[in-house]
């Protein structure tokens, strides 16, 4: 549980980056057309698209396991880190129309 709250937390920090390069509109050309990702963009954007669903498995599980009262071996603050970001992903893919 350890290793996919870290992984994760990784990838809650690559959605972060991909926002800011959506809403900064670092993946445009002058003429507004999409221009092709670097390696680094590349992974970042494409970690962050796979990562919310992953997101979103992790706050169930972690919502069940406190539930049920078991012990929870990662600190809170990457759950409520991750929980945060879950609310700013589900707007994002299914709310902004920018």
């Amino acid at each position: 549980m350890r290793f996919f709250a870290k992984l994760m937390f990784l990838s809650n920090c690559c959605f972060l980056i991909a926002a800011f390069f959506h809403y900064a509109k670092m993946y445009q050309t002058t003429a507004g057309f999409p221009q092709p990702l670097n390696f680094l963009k590349g992974t970042i954007v494409i970690v962050a698209e796979v990562g919310w669903i992953f997101n979103l498995l992790f706050v169930l599980l972690a919502g069940i396991m406190v539930l049920l009262k078991k012990t929870w071996p990662v600190p809170k603050w990457i759950y409520w880190f991750n929980a945060v970001v879950l609310v700013f992903q589900i707007y994002y893919y299914f709310f902004d129309k920018s």
